[in-house]
């Protein structure tokens, strides 16, 4: 048996609530719950839930099919901890590879190559490989970057992203890659139209924005907001003087 995820879920006041393992045995995937927080649990396929993968992974109906080397790019998989067998998430794949696709030409969005087809379903979307995250980046101290910069490039991406009609809806620096100090905005499963209801995947906790219940821009100028801070926070900004603070804040304030 292959354990794939295993991840522990907090209650809204930070204390341990349970923990979620998905496991492969043989060629099903089950799902354990379970308030064990050591490594004494069992993997019982009796008792576990069986992963009814027709929920998860949409049918292949003529996409954009991947033919690099899988070890080149890196493959954006569906999360299985989410998994519900009342609900169907085969919709949440097949939306970011159409955001992605709408977004091939704008420049700071990652590069889409492809969906991963298995047994005619889609498996995962083929993206280009970024070695660190902004988190990664700034909190293991991998290398300068030039803050005013990078925002700027940051928010240029976000007006372009606009300009299609498309709120991204989750910007966080886990959401935000580094590529030669440049910006690099992946993860579009919480996208959505502007004008649009929210989609059930929305957010991540502890970067949450407000929000009226429909994709608007705001939406993403908090996040930019939000990040600003951290790295305002979190780096030593040379080249920022009170004329740069100016037209950051000028800046901002346009977004918002």
């Amino acid at each position: 048996m292959d354990i794939l995820e295993d991840v522990e879920a907090f209650n809204e006041d930070m204390n341990y609530d349970h923990r979620i393992i998905i496991y492969k045995h043989k060629d099903n995937l089950y799902k354990l719950t379970t308030k064990n927080r050591g490594k004494d649990f069992k993997l019982n396929q009796e008792d576990d839930e069986l992963i009814n993968i027709k929920l998860i992974y949409p049918i292949y109906n003529n996409y954009k099919i991947f033919k690099g080397n899988i070890e080149d790019a890196y493959i954006k998989k569906p999360s299985l901890l989410s998994y519900d067998k009342n609900s169907n998430n085969t919709d949440l794949i097949i939306r970011e590879m159409r955001f992605l696709e709408e977004l091939k030409e704008v420049e700071g969005v990652c590069g889409y190559h492809g969906c991963v087809v298995e047994d005619g379903l889609v498996k995962g979307l083929a993206l280009t490989k970024y070695k660190y995250d902004l988190y990664e980046f700034i909190e293991s101290k991998i290398g300068e970057i030039k803050v005013i910069d990078f925002l700027s490039k940051l928010v240029k991406t976000i007006d372009d992203i606009h300009s299609h009609n498309i709120i991204h809806g989750d910007l966080n620096p886990h959401n935000i890659m580094v590529n030669n100090n440049n910006p690099i905005i992946i993860d579009f499963d919480s996208s959505g139209y502007i004008g649009k209801k929210l989609e059930k995947k929305f957010g991540t906790f502890g970067w949450e924005v407000e929000n009226n219940g429909f994709y608007d821009r705001k939406i993403d100028y908090q996040g930019i907001g939000l990040i600003s801070k951290y790295l305002f926070d979190n780096v030593w900004v040379q080249d920022f003087n009170k004329e740069w603070r100016f037209k950051i804040c000028l800046q901002i304030k346009r977004l918002w």
